[in-house]
């Protein structure tokens, strides 16, 4: 990942893996989405959340 964090969620969605927030190394929330893609083995952000989400369940429908 880009950035690292801890209390994050992740789901599996059309062959890539999705990070959402969670708490930086200072314990400070990140807002940041974040999408692993392993045909060109790269992190990229593709968004960012409206709210704080730490501690939290992600599921992919």
């Amino acid at each position: 990942m880009n950035m690292e964090r801890s209390s994050h969620a992740a789901c599996v969605a059309q062959n890539k893996i999705y990070v959402v927030g969670g708490l930086d190394s200072n314990r400070k929330v990140v807002k940041s989405i974040e999408c692993y893609d392993d045909q060109t083995d790269k992190w990229s952000v593709v968004g960012e959340t409206e709210v704080e989400l730490y501690s939290h369940s992600m599921v992919a429908v």
